[in-house]
């Protein structure tokens, strides 16, 4: 059986700025002779300490190369070690070889060839279904981590940008330069996180140009008096107009502790408080799609917008929401909502969504063949909703992940999963502050609070039970819709379902004020959970199911449906089709046409001539399929068939 090593590489370049070591290939070696009865704890500490190899180092532990893997974009790897590799779960040394750089995009100068050994290590095998497993995630620390960026020529500057009464600054842009005598350096700018944290990576390259450059590169003033980049800061929105928040001078770049940097370098930024006034979309709460149709109507993409009736896409499309195959109804709300409130950024947010329907003149529970044109009344502007308006129903809704240290892998994280015991009486949900239980490494549990600093959402808002709402209604399928006999029957009016449109609306509320910040309203949409009425026979086999047929044959179907798309009938036999539609019968949706739902060949009759008569004179004795295949316009949901089968 596989032993089966995963792990995660990330470099530590100062307290929560982590990077992942990408496409670094990982080497497992046996320990050498000496060392193999030695604890590993122990050889860890004295040789088996982090260390740059030397390339003769390299080519004599080629003998004690167990295998090897390479690191993805996020740092994780993994090995499966067997009878092939001659291993037996012993200690091994971890080293990694830096072959390609340590990071994207590369540099354009080819870099060095390098190789690290890390650590021993003696890996603490778990016996599972798949195999015996180890996990191990490493975090280089500072002193090794900018060792090696030294030795590549990369470079990494690492902040926060904080007002002056300590609130995180978020969407904002960092840039950064290098002091120079003759011409300053853009070293790089990133945009700060929902914490007001930022990265800036850049290369020798970035900062050594000079008026002769790229000729000559050189940093000035020239070594050996100086080796790393004078740095100074601007900080400006990135909304227009753009608004400057921070302008240092250039001259902090000959400040203690700004001249000179090292290649890891962090750096708190203040800027006044009050002066980020103007929140970004991160920071605004929205509802943005239903599944991926435009809440908001976007001018050129016809293609994922609402129709006025509620209808999504493009009129030849005209897709609804459910499922009309006995499935979950399921369908996805996606947005953000901050999980606090950017004017005060103490108080949690917290949202719901609510839906009423629309009806008929005169009232009623709907009449097929016609749109439901009597709108709700408006969404209330304050509680209590009332009996039109009802708390949006929802499955279990992966909202995100919640970031934590698991006792070994301090990025370890776990699903936030919201479902209707997180909304309360009036169906608002609050992500801050709530309580996920995670599993940790050595075993039991811990509890993780959801934080503006361990959260990282999905997008999705919640996933819509469209069942409990359409449910609301009886059925009208016709009792007889399971009974083959019945095929070709009619459905009559009392027994179509009509078509159900409603209105919905997302809101946002300050949780500590209960003040609206927010409200966005789909005027319309079209959810049916309805089940197709699909019956398929033929008078030739109503007296029995083996009699064969000779040179005709009587189609009895129904299909009946408030949104079908299009039907089909067709014969075929182990060679394929033998006969289509048209001259079977068929039918299609065409854009506008709401109202299609399908069709009936006729009943049986005492004569066994009801239906629809078919010529089967021509075809070579076999056993063949009769086939009824249709489709709905559900969107993301397929077509089906029902089939016959006879001889002749």
């Amino acid at each position: 059986m596989a032993y089966v090593f995963k792990g995660n590489l990330h470099g530590l370049n100062c307290e929560e700025c982590r990077e992942p070591l990408i496409d670094v290939v990982v080497r497992l070696y046996r320990l050498p002779p000496e060392f193999r009865d030695v604890d590993p704890a122990v050889a860890a500490t004295t040789k088996f300490t982090f260390a740059a190899v030397p390339d003769d180092v390299v080519e004599r532990k080629q003998e004690y190369l167990i295998a090897e893997a390479r690191t993805d974009e996020q740092g994780n790897f993994a090995f499966a070690l067997g009878e092939k590799d001659h291993y037996q779960g012993e200690a091994f040394e971890v080293d990694i070889y830096c072959g390609n750089g340590i990071r994207k995009p590369k540099k354009p100068t080819p870099p060095k060839r390098m190789q690290f050994t890390l650590t021993a290590l003696q890996p603490e095998w778990k016996q599972t279904e798949a195999g015996i497993y180890f996990e191990w995630n490493y975090v280089l620390q500072p002193k090794y981590w900018c060792y090696i960026l030294s030795q590549f020529g990369y470079w990494t500057i690492c902040g926060v940008v904080l007002t002056t009464d300590n609130v995180a600054v978020a969407n904002v842009r960092v840039s950064a330069f290098d002091k120079d005598w003759i011409t300053d350096d853009p070293l790089g700018s990133d945009v700060t996180s929902a914490t007001g944290r930022f990265r800036i990576e850049y290369t020798d390259d970035d900062f050594n140009r000079t008026f002769l450059s790229p000729w000559i590169n050189v940093e000035t003033p020239f070594p050996p008096f100086n080796t790393g980049p004078d740095v100074y800061f601007k900080v400006e929105t990135v909304s227009s107009p753009v608004a400057v928040l921070l302008d240092e001078p250039r001259t902090m770049g000959e400040t203690p502790g700004r001249a000179n940097v090292d290649h890891c370098f962090c750096v708190t930024l203040r800027v006044k408080a009050g002066t980020v006034t103007d929140p970004t979309p991160e920071q605004t709460p929205h509802w943005t799609r239903v599944e991926v149709f435009n809440v908001q109507t976007v001018i050129g993409d016809i293609a994922h917008n609402f129709q006025p009736e509620g209808y999504a896409g493009e009129p030849n499309s005209s897709f609804v929401f459910g499922s009309p195959y006995g499935g979950s109804g399921a369908v996805q709300l996606f947005g953000n909502v901050p999980l606090r409130n950017t004017a005060s950024p103490t108080h949690p947010l917290k949202y719901r969504f609510m839906y009423a329907e629309w009806g008929w003149t005169g009232g009623g529970d709907g009449t097929a063949g016609a749109l439901p044109t009597v709108a709700p009344t408006p969404f209330p502007p304050t509680d209590p909703v009332g009996a039109e308006w009802k708390v949006l129903p929802i499955y279990g809704s992966l909202v995100g992940d919640v970031y934590y240290n698991n006792g070994i892998n301090p990025f370890a994280n776990f699903p936030v999963i919201i479902s209707s015991g997180d909304q309360d009486a009036q169906g608002f949900i609050k992500l801050d502050g709530k309580n996920i239980t995670v599993p940790m490494s050595g075993g039991g549990t811990s509890v993780v609070s959801v934080s503006t600093t361990n959260f990282l959402r999905s997008n999705l808002l919640a996933l819509m039970n469209s069942n409990a709402i359409t449910s609301l209604h009886a059925s009208r399928f016709p009792a007889w819709g399971g009974d083959l006999t019945q095929a070709g029957r009619s459905t009559t009016a009392a027994e179509q379902e009509p078509i159900r449109r409603y209105q919905m609306v997302f809101e946002v509320r300050d949780a500590v004020t209960n003040v609206r910040l927010h409200l966005t309203t789909l005027p319309s949409i079209i959810l049916d959970n309805s089940n197709v009425v699909a019956l398929l026979n033929l008078e030739e086999l109503m007296t029995s199911l083996c009699n064969p047929i000779n040179n005709d044959l009587h189609i009895l179907y129904t299909v009946d449906h408030p949104h079908l798309n299009n039907y089909s009938l067709s014969i075929s036999n182990n060679s394929g089709t033998v006969h289509g539609a048209p001259p079977l019968p068929n039918g299609e949706f065409t854009a506008g046409s709401f109202f299609f739902r399908g069709n009936a060949s006729g009943p049986h009759n005492g004569t066994f001539t009801g239906g629809v008569p078919f010529s089967v004179a021509a075809d070579p004795g076999c056993a063949y399929k009769l086939s009824l295949s249709f489709d709905t316009r559900h969107y993301n949901v397929s077509g089906t068939h029902i089939e016959r089968l006879y001889c002749k």
